[in-house]
């Protein structure tokens, strides 16, 4: 309506034939809310059948994502000495994995140039939590990183370091939080 005011006072001086054409910008207008409608329809009805084909209620889906949010709370600001061992031969190290600002880090990766990054949360059928984030440093290096908490505060999990030629190399790391 807006835009029918607009052209009737500034290119149609009031006159003519400004209702025509107002009246076919807002059928328009309309035509694509209809659209949007629709789409926004079929989605959610899609997301219930898949809901309801794999047996999962949305209240369920609510729940499982208040329990993430209240995990990331409890994460949040906790510090897990862990022991770093490469698979195969190598030496054992100790790192300091941190959860702050909703992002995660690792000391020793740190030194290497990886920044803290965001991470995901889920939790297994088994109710270990367990999260997973990707890092990068500026020279194309790669570190994936997931650990699995289980509920006596224990952390366990892997990590693998691509150093940017192709050459991953693998770490188990377990440890408690601080």
């Amino acid at each position: 309506m807006y835009i029918c005011y607009l052209y009737r006072l500034i290119i149609n001086n009031g006159g003519g034939n400004s209702r025509r054409v107002c009246r076919s910008a807002t059928k328009r207008e309309k035509n694509k809310r209809g659209v949007a409608m629709k789409k926004i329809s079929i989605f959610a009805i899609a997301v219930l059948m898949a809901l309801t084909v794999t047996g999962i209620s949305f209240a369920e889906v609510l729940d499982m994502s208040e329990i993430i949010a209240q995990k990331r709370m409890e994460l949040e600001g906790t510090e897990w000495v862990v022991e770093v061992s490469p698979r195969g031969e190598g030496r054992t190290e100790t790192d300091v994995i941190s959860f702050y600002d909703g992002k995660v880090s690792s000391r020793n990766l740190a030194t290497m140039g990886f920044p803290p990054t965001n991470y995901s949360l889920r939790i297994e059928e088994t109710g270990i939590v367990t999260w997973e984030t990707m890092q990068s440093t500026e020279s194309g290096a790669k570190a994936f990183f997931r650990g699995d908490m289980v509920l006596d505060g224990m952390v366990s999990g892997v990590l693998s370091i691509d150093n940017g030629r192709g050459e991953p190399t693998t770490y188990n790391f377990s440890g408690s939080s601080v």
